[in-house]
């Protein structure tokens, strides 16, 4: 699994306060990381997280407060297609954070945006 660690120095303002971490696991291949979405989230967030997972949502632009599709883009060079089938689950959301997982076709993705604005 790759794991991307971002600070507020790489956002467009070193003052923007913004931390940003992905997670990144293979689903296809000849070497699948994970064999499901619960082996994924025990080992990216915890073993207890996935039974606190509400059900999966549609994909949608406005996850965060930052734009998702934007970030993962410039920071872990993954496109999201504009009529996107990935299933969204979250973990946590208020105004200054937004910790969740995505599930495409080919991978498992834990998005976590936090500010401490």
């Amino acid at each position: 699994m790759r794991r991307l660690l971002f600070n507020q120095f790489e956002f467009d303002t070193d003052s923007s306060e913004e931390s940003l971490e992905i997670h990144v696991a293979l689903k296809t291949g000849a070497c699948p990381e994970f064999r499901d979405l619960r082996e994924f989230v025990a080992e990216s967030v915890g073993e207890n997280v996935f039974d606190k997972l509400g059900p999966a949502r549609d994909y949608k632009d406005n996850a965060s407060c930052s734009s998702v599709r934007a970030y993962l883009k410039r920071f872990a060079q993954i496109d999201v297609p504009y009529q996107c089938s990935w299933k969204m689950y979250e973990i946590f959301v208020d105004e200054l954070e937004w910790d969740g997982i995505f599930e495409s076709p080919s991978m498992f993705i834990r998005y976590h945006w936090f500010s401490t604005a």
